[in-house]
């Protein structure tokens, strides 16, 4: 399976961003609900939770391609651990997601809510193992090196419009 990129760099990374934002986020409009009894809270927590659910998805589906491919076994070991605990964030989240659709927002879809986000942040803590201790998708480094790669469509033409974006930021100052 090969690792995924989109302009150029890691795609796991770019997807990851949603579920550790919305999954909190749905878990304060859950904390609102209770404070308040406003319904539209509880929907905005339903509502939250699906689109980081789905972003987890596609977090999931292009940590998969990098897991593949990681073969020093120390890294492989934590990306082992930071992918069972990312099962558990989909079981907990999920079961929140099922049991609003049936009965809306409860105590138990609220704990669940809550569980699966104590799991997201050990497993975050993992994710950031593996980059920051095993150097897995930091470019310059050999791991993953020889595996094969995927452009998402428009890969090119994204890159350069970045690549130009961050030509206009100022310079930095000069120290001296």
């Amino acid at each position: 399976m090969p690792k995924t990129t989109f302009a150029g760099h890691a795609l796991h990374p770019q997807f990851v961003a949603g579920p550790l934002s919305l999954f909190p986020m749905a878990l304060f409009f859950d904390f609102l609900h209770a404070v308040t009894r406003d319904d539209a809270h509880a929907r905005a927590a339903f509502t939250t939770l699906a689109a980081g659910y789905a972003n987890a998805l596609a977090a999931a589906a292009s940590g998969l391609g990098d897991y593949v491919e990681i073969k020093d076994a120390d890294a492989k070991q934590t990306a082992t651990t930071h992918l069972l605990l990312n099962i558990g964030v989909m079981a907990l989240t999920g079961a929140s997601l099922w049991r609003r659709m049936r009965s809306r927002s409860d105590g138990l879809a609220v704990a669940l809510n809550a569980a699966g986000n104590g799991l997201m942040m050990i497993s975050a803590w993992y994710g950031g193992e593996l980059v920051y201790r095993h150097g897995v998708r930091v470019s310059g480094r050999e791991e993953m090196a020889e595996a094969s790669e995927v452009k998402v469509p428009g890969d090119a033409a994204s890159a350069g419009v970045l690549e130009n974006i961050g030509r206009l930021a100022p310079p930095p100052p000069e120290s001296g």
